[in-house]
């Protein structure tokens, strides 16, 4: 096992929520190689400057695990075309100042690699995926060279509330978490 951790966010609350299933698809994979973990953060409050200062728990809390992980995974929804909204507002909460004297990108964000997937509709997440990668430029995340993989639900899939992967979905999810690997893999320093 590799001593390396991926952070998963995934851009939903909602407990079975097809993105989350997509996380927990690939944390199965991922879990033979590297650690992992799927971020929860119900409890974040809605971004407010009036409650930044002192820190809330929880913010100080996502904040170290973001900093302690060597490459986030985010899985994301889409809703008109970008991110949801919890998503935002947790980004927005990570790309604040860390102490009220600090200004600039706090050093939880700047130059963390990230890379990202989605599950929606039929235009799987790509105006999502779009809206993720400006967002995370802004906070001067480095995207990973590799590709993104949006997935369409099915109808049966919203019928069902089963995420419903074909072969080729699996093949090109699966085919990301080996480029990760392979990244991560050329991270590790070898004595």
């Amino acid at each position: 096992m590799i001593n390396k951790k991926i952070l998963l966010i995934v851009g939903s609350l909602r407990k079975d929520s097809f993105n989350k299933q997509l996380a927990i698809f690939i944390q199965e994979f991922l879990n033979q190689y590297v650690s992992t973990e799927i971020l929860d953060y119900k409890e974040l409050p809605l971004f407010n400057q009036d409650i930044e200062f002192p820190t809330p728990q929880i913010v100080k809390e996502i904040r170290e695990k973001f900093a302690l992980a060597d490459v986030i995974w985010f899985f994301t929804p889409e809703y008109n075309g970008h991110v949801s909204g919890v998503l935002k507002n947790l980004l927005d909460w990570l790309s604040r100042p860390i102490s009220q004297n600090e200004f600039g990108i706090p050093n939880t964000t700047f130059n963390k690699p990230i890379t990202m997937s989605g599950a929606a509709g039929k235009m799987k997440s790509i105006g999502s995926i779009k809206n993720l990668k400006e967002i995370s430029s802004a906070m001067k995340m480095i995207p990973i060279d590799i590709d993104e993989v949006g997935i369409a639900l099915s109808p049966e899939s919203f019928q069902t509330n089963k995420l419903n992967l074909t072969n080729d979905d699996k093949n090109r999810l699966l085919n990301q978490a080996k480029a990760l690997l392979s990244y991560i893999n050329n991270l590790v320093k070898y004595d």
